[in-house]
Order: C-alpha cells, then structure tokens, then sequence
C-alpha cells in the first residue's frame, strides 16, 4: 500500500512532522519563527512569575535590573541568534519585555500630565532599564560571532569554506 502512494507521488501526509528539534531551536516545516517564540515567550514568563517577587520588591534598581537581564530578558533571547525575525516578531517580544519592565517599576514608569498620568513609552523604559531592544541585542550576538570566526578561522573552515568555497590559508 506505501509502496503504491510512492510510486503515485502521493506521499501521505499525516506521517511528515510538522516542526523538528534541530541544534536546540524548534524549526516548522515551513521555516516560521512562531514555534520557537512562543517557546522563548514561555520560558521568559516561566522566570518572570518565579522571581516577580525579587524583581519588584524594594531592592536597589540596579540589582533587580541586572537580574530581569541575567534570568527573565536571557531566556527571553536565547537561541534567537540564528533565526531572522521580523519586525512585527522583534516588537512583540519587545513589548512583553517593556511590560514587565513598566511592573519593575513600580509606578515610577509614569509621568503626571495635568490631572492624568501617562504611561512611559516602551523606549524610555528600555534606556531607563539599560536594556537594548531584541532587535538590536541580536544583531550585536550575530557580530559577535562573526568576529569570534575572522579571530579563529582556523576553527570554522567547513563554514568559511561553504560560504566562500577553498581558501589557500586553510590549506
């Protein structure tokens, strides 16, 4: 029966996995970010409600922002570096970070206009936090890593020679 839908070219369809695990990242058949994400969006929660408790409580700023970084942000990026993502991807990521940041605050995330207070936009929040936005965090990792290739190609010839074929100092 198999052998039949093979040489008819009518694969069947409910044995193809949709997403594979591939170097860690969660890759969908067809190549969305989405599955990864959500994954990383998970995992930022994950730590946010683990530590909310330490991230808003009345330590210094300076201590609860380091940490926001080193747990809730970190898992918020990590293995990000090697998907491209849009804008719309970056933004949404973003927001959920700059939301959490604005709870860190405290209150002090607003600003009294008149009878009314107004809410401080996303990128004051970030400058305000140190926090660069995911966009700009992952191309500065991407650079990272190609400088750490150009200081030692010796330990990246299949790559350097994939991209730019035989090279007479690899030899």
């Amino acid at each position: 029966r198999t052998m039949k839908k093979l040489y008819t070219g009518r694969p069947d369809v409910s044995a193809i996995r949709r997403e594979a695990r591939y170097l860690g990242a969660l890759v969908h058949g067809d190549l969305a970010n989405f599955p990864e994400i959500q994954k990383r969006v998970k995992a930022a929660r994950l730590r946010w409600k683990c530590y909310k408790g330490v991230l808003t409580s009345k330590i210094s700023w300076k201590y609860r922002v380091c940490f926001f970084k080193g747990t809730v942000y970190a898992a918020a990026i990590s293995g990000m570096t090697a998907f491209i993502l849009t804008k719309a991807e970056c933004e949404s990521l973003d927001r959920m970070i700059g939301n959490m940041l604005h709870t860190m605050m405290r209150g002090k995330g607003t600003k009294k206009e008149g009878e009314k207070y107004k809410r401080m936009k996303k990128e004051q929040v970030f400058r305000k936090a140190w926090v660069t936005p995911v966009a700009v965090e992952l191309r500065a990792q991407r650079i990272k890593w190609l400088q750490q290739v150009a200081r030692e190609p010796q330990h990246h010839e299949l790559l350097l020679s994939t991209i730019w074929g035989k090279m007479s100092f690899l030899e």
